[in-house]
């Protein structure tokens, strides 16, 4: 199991942080540098996660990024479903 990097913490309430199943944990390094997944890792993912939605971390256009603010990725996610 790949360890989390604690050195950038993750402030999203998700009940993977901290744990086996933190995408920080299932991603290569290099997929976390790049800040973006493609379309297969992404449904790749929806599948692990499966019944539950992906992680907060994890947005609908494949960026990954545990640095929004809670109120600012709860508006993201809003304007997508428009």
């Amino acid at each position: 199991m790949i360890e989390p990097d604690l050195g950038d913490p993750c402030h999203l309430r998700c009940p993977w942080s901290g744990r086996a199943m933190c995408v920080r944990c299932l991603l290569s390094p290099a997929a976390i540098a790049e800040h973006h997944v493609s379309l297969g890792v992404t449904c790749g993912l929806r599948h692990i996660y499966f019944p539950n939605s992906l992680p907060p971390c994890v947005h609908h256009n494949g960026e990954i990024d545990w640095h929004y603010a809670e109120e600012e990725l709860e508006e993201a996610h809003a304007a997508m479903l428009v």
